[in-house]
Formats: structure tokens, sequence, C-alpha cells
């Protein structure tokens, strides 16, 4: 999201296109902050629609992700389980270890961007993340 200036910070917002939901909490304008802390689909969706397919295909090459496989619909593969990408809980767990060591070809920016999204509360030095 930042490398294609998707998002610039955790605050931009996208607005509610007003279709209502069955979580009153995503029938409203969201930010990326607001949208992870609620698991507002329909925010992700449209993101997912601006990366694109072939930047998909990119990411998962680049991040090793699974078996790499290009997903067939962009905006609901993550909900489906479908498109065919495929993780086993080995690898990623070894994802999550590459990426909390910061072992990809990222800017480090995107990395830290990710981080602090993930990050809940810091309280005498000990870290609690949501997700």
């Amino acid at each position: 999201m930042i490398e294609e200036n998707l998002l610039i910070n955790h605050y931009k917002i996208i607005e509610w296109n007003g279709e209502e939901h069955f979580l009153s909490v995503w029938n409203k304008n969201q930010s990326l902050k607001s949208a992870y802390a609620f698991s507002c689909v329909w925010f992700y969706q449209i993101i997912a629609k601006r990366i694109g397919e072939n930047n998909y295909a990119k990411y998962f090459k680049v991040l090793d992700y699974g078996n790499q496989f290009t997903v067939e619909n962009i905006t609901t593969f993550w909900l489906t389980g479908g498109g065919g990408i495929k993780i086993t809980p080995l690898v990623k767990m070894y994802f999550c270890v590459k990426f909390t060591i910061v072992k990809f070809r990222y800017q480090l920016k995107s990395i830290i961007f990710c981080k602090i999204l993930c990050l809940r509360n810091i309280l005498t030095n000990i870290n609690f993340s949501q997700k």
C-alpha cells in the first residue's frame, strides 16, 4: 500500500459509500487504523482493487508467501480461501519471523508502517499486538 502511495499514513480516510453492512462500525468512513481495528472488509476490498492483481502477484513472490499463486478474485480470496493461495502453518510462522526481523526487500518505512498498525499498547517494555 505504501509502495503504490495508496495510503500515506494510518489516518487517511476512505469514504463509506452508504451501503449498509451487518456490523454498524463498518457503516462510516474508515481509515486504515479504524478498518484494521474493526476488520472492515469493504475498506480492504477497495484497497485490493487499487493494488491490482499484478501487484498482488509481485508481492506474493517477493515475500515468498505460500505457493505464490496469483489470486482469481482479489477482493474476496482472503475471505473465502479461494484463489488458490495456500500456505502451511510452518511456512506462515517462518513468514512472521522474517517480517519481525525485517528480512524482506521492502522499504523499512513499509515494515515500520505495518508494525505500528499492529501495535496496540506499549506498557513497561512489553508490546501487545492484535491480529
